[in-house]
């Protein structure tokens, strides 16, 4: 399905609308911009940490023609972006309180970095794609590089981005967000798996744990997506 809504006084082309009973509703939007558009300085970092800042900054681009200060984008390749509320009042902080495992990028990014984003809980989003697009880089394309922690992080970001959704405040239409939940953890077990089969440095053996939370937490996201308990 196609079409175009209006968001921040600017028109978002619909790429693709779905509502697959796993997946509830999920809406991708179509974008010019590619991560081979960000600025010429990042050009010298390793291309998986090039991938993951290139997206940031495709973030940010749609996140100021789209977002304001009350929604956040997200780019996840092939020129498509997702557009979501940020669940307000929640706060990192809540989210950090609440989350049942914290793994190596908890301080960073749940306490350290709550001083510039903690009224933008969906900035945990942010990470997690950036973290994910440059996982799917990593394994696809520099098989034999050492870069498994790239893999690990962005599966631990999937328990913090589950989080959210489970502390987004009533009245708050968690559907979408959990929708999206389960397409990116979908993708993110395709990598995450194919990594593990292909072994070499992609592969980080203390992943499997964050593995197997997602494996658990994608059934209870996908009733979530399709409105059930």
């Amino acid at each position: 399905m196609s079409g175009i809504v209006r968001a921040a006084a600017v028109a978002l082309v619909i790429v693709s609308s779905a509502r697959a009973a796993d997946r509830g509703p999920l809406t991708f939007y179509r974008t010019e911009l590619r991560l081979a558009s960000a600025p010429a300085y990042m050009g010298d970092r390793l291309p998986i940490t090039n991938a993951h800042e290139r997206t940031h900054w495709v973030n940010s681009i749609l996140r100021q023609r789209y977002g304001g200060t009350t929604h956040n984008c997200l780019y996840v390749g092939e020129g498509k972006f997702v557009w979501f509320p940020e669940p307000r009042p929640l706060r990192i902080g809540h989210v950090a309180a609440a989350v049942r495992y914290r793994g190596n990028c908890y301080q960073l990014y749940l306490v350290e970095q709550r001083v510039y984003w903690d009224a933008e809980p969906l900035y945990l989003f942010d990470e997690w794609v950036c973290y994910s697009n440059g996982a799917s880089i990593a394994v696809e394309r520099y098989p034999g590089a050492t870069n498994a922690y790239t893999v690990t992080q962005a599966l631990e970001f999937a328990h913090y981005a589950a989080t959210v959704i489970d502390r987004a405040p009533a009245g708050y239409d968690r559907r979408p967000l959990a929708a999206f939940w389960v397409w990116n953890s979908q993708r993110l077990i395709r990598t995450a798996e194919t990594a593990r089969r292909c072994g070499g440095g992609n592969w980080d053996p203390g992943a499997a744990g964050w593995l197997a939370e997602v494996r658990r937490t994608l059934p209870r996201m996908q009733r979530l997506a399709a409105g059930r308990r």
